[in-house]
């Protein structure tokens, strides 16, 4: 599991790197920009959860790359001057319960 920050910039399609893998599921939070986001692997393009909201929500996490994820413009993922940090597990982490991650 790797857990890492950045700084929001309201670009859109911003590939947000550092976690080394491809990632199975993501959990972003910022510091002061609403709740946080989930997105699964399996989820579609441009489609994440929220822990509270019912649905999925477009334009907050977009997709999962080699080694990053990438986030868009006016979401709660990379809203300008905030401060971001985001947790994924590893893949290679075998036989370790998905609850035990956190």
């Amino acid at each position: 599991m790797k857990l890492r920050s950045y700084n929001g910039n309201g670009s859109d399609n911003r590939s947000i790197g550092g976690l080394g893998f491809r990632p199975g599921y993501v959990i972003v939070l910022g510091e002061n920009a609403g709740p946080a986001v989930q997105r699964f692997a399996d989820q579609p393009v441009d489609a994440a959860t929220g822990f509270v909201e019912s649905g999925e929500l477009t334009n907050h996490i977009q997709n999962f790359l080699s080694t990053a994820s990438r986030s868009a413009p006016l979401s709660a993922a990379n809203l300008g001057s905030t401060k971001y940090h985001y947790v994924g597990p590893s893949p290679r982490a075998r036989g370790v319960h998905p609850l035990h991650w956190f």
